[in-house]
């Protein structure tokens, strides 16, 4: 079963040659889910070392912000059926990178409860655009392959982001390379935001289907 399941996948990438397109899409959800899957993990811990939030604090936070990921899922998924998934997701991105940069400048906790609010919307906005956005570039009779690639790309990230966080955070410690303190998270955050704008710029280069644009 190990060895089929390789196989199948090797499979499914020779066929995806031929869908340069969707390939994009992939790599740019690899992009920009690394980055949104990692800042949610550290979440808590960026909040308590930088912003001084106690554990109850951050506790509200996180209830606020999957509060508001269900208003991001209704509210953006409204926007899809107005201008489409591509069109929407790029206004999702667009907000990640004012989240990113707004959570990399504050240091106040007020401030943060309305970023994690917009972070909650900005998710719910990324689950109801890049699904929707890959059934309309998926050939239906390989859609579930597909959607395979679009899950393991979710995998590769959630190994990978958490790797870059600790990289950068220990090269700024008094254990790496300079120690800066507290302002070694900041820089971990706009490391991530990097990765948000190149998945940006890559799924600029990916064309809507001809479904979406009718």
């Amino acid at each position: 079963m190990f060895r089929e399941g390789y196989a199948q996948l090797f499979r499914t990438l020779r066929r995806a040659r031929t869908h340069a397109n969707l390939l994009r899409f992939i790599a740019a959800r690899f992009l920009y889910v690394d980055a949104l899957n990692t800042l949610l993990v550290f979440m808590g811990i960026y909040v308590t070392e930088v912003i001084g939030f106690s554990n109850n604090q951050v506790g509200i936070l996180l209830v606020i912000s999957s509060g508001f990921a269900v208003v991001g899922s209704l509210s953006y998924g409204w926007l899809v059926d107005r201008i489409g998934p591509k069109k929407t997701l790029t206004i999702v991105l667009l907000q990640w990178m004012v989240v990113f940069i707004a959570a990399a400048a504050t240091s106040s906790g007020t401030v943060f409860w309305v970023i994690g609010a917009m972070a909650g919307v900005a998710l719910g906005g990324t689950w109801t655009s890049d699904r929707t956005f890959l059934t309309r570039l998926a050939p239906p009779e390989q859609m579930g392959e597909f959607f395979g690639l679009y899950q393991l790309a979710g995998r590769f990230a959630a190994v990978i982001g958490p790797l870059v966080w600790g990289v950068t955070t220990w090269a700024f410690s008094s254990d790496g390379l300079i120690d800066l303190g507290d302002l070694r998270f900041r820089i971990a955050i706009l490391v991530l935001l990097v990765n948000v704008v190149l998945g940006f710029l890559v799924l600029m280069t990916v064309r809507p289907s001809q479904v979406e644009e009718a």
